[in-house]
């Protein structure tokens, strides 16, 4: 993260629409440039280790200290190997990212639930299960999904007698976090309405107080049954999100889930 990450002031805000001023951000902030540095140092780095195993085979043979050059260099093998991997999936996931920031649409996410962790300030990145629709008759309607919302937190480590409460209580109860994973909620259960309930990344930066003070988060989401989702950065919104949760606390049961 840029040192300037949270001030205004600082960040680029060329481009006309939201979608380019988080790219300009991205490419500022996060360059792709970077990433393929870092692979590329990788790979050189395994090409190196090759070259020491090679050479102790080869010179072993008639210089017996040169073996030593054989366990040296499949160790640094082994880390060139998982440096690779590392650099290529960071390099995958910025480059994953810019395509959700460049087709995202802006929506709204209610948080369900989320760690407590969030409601301090950090540097890591944390999880939280949120709903959102690219309905626009009812993602004007933030009373409604609230309300859902709390509906579905309220359904954590339950067991209704229907099968689409059942289905929607597991989706509160998953422990493993994947990534831009987004499941729609029962159509019973939304009165017709197309809902999705997924996993967002939670970077507290991007946050305007550092830290979790909204049951709301702005987003952008690729429309579909399936694709990503990002947080948008607080300062390049043309509008202030809201303040606060909508009950006092927001640990509170009228609110989103805080574990």
């Amino acid at each position: 993260m840029s040192a300037t990450a949270n001030n205004p002031v600082d960040q680029p805000r060329s481009g006309e629409t939201l979608n380019q001023r988080f790219l300009v951000y991205l490419d500022h902030a996060f360059p792709l440039s970077a990433c393929r540095r870092r692979e590329r140092f990788a790979f050189v780095w395994l090409v190196f280790a090759a070259a020491l195993v090679v050479a102790g085979g080869v010179l072993g043979a008639g210089f017996w200290p040169a073996w030593l050059l054989l366990p040296l260099g499949l160790a640094l093998g082994m880390y060139g190997a998982h440096a690779i991997r590392r650099a290529r999936r960071q390099r995958r996931r910025c480059e994953r990212q810019r395509e959700v920031v460049r087709h995202g649409e802006p929506v709204t996410a209610y948080v369900v639930r989320a760690s407590r962790q969030l409601l301090q300030p950090g540097t890591e990145p944390l999880p939280a299960t949120v709903l959102f629709t690219f309905q626009p008759e009812i993602a004007a309607d933030s009373a409604y999904l609230r309300y859902l919302a709390r509906r579905v937190a309220q359904m954590h480590g339950t067991c209704p007698a229907d099968a689409d409460g059942r289905y929607v209580a597991a989706l509160t109860g998953e422990e493993e976090i994947v990534e831009y994973r987004r499941r729609l909620l029962p159509l019973s259960f939304t009165d017709g309405s197309t809902v999705y309930c997924g996993n967002l990344w939670v970077k507290r930066s991007y946050l305007a107080t550092g830290y979790l003070t909204n049951d709301t988060l702005p987003c952008l989401a690729e429309r579909g049954d399936a694709g990503g989702i990002e947080l948008v950065p607080a300062w390049l919104l043309d509008e202030k999100p809201a303040a606060a949760f909508p009950s006092s606390s927001p640990s509170a049961a009228a609110g989103p889930a805080i574990e």
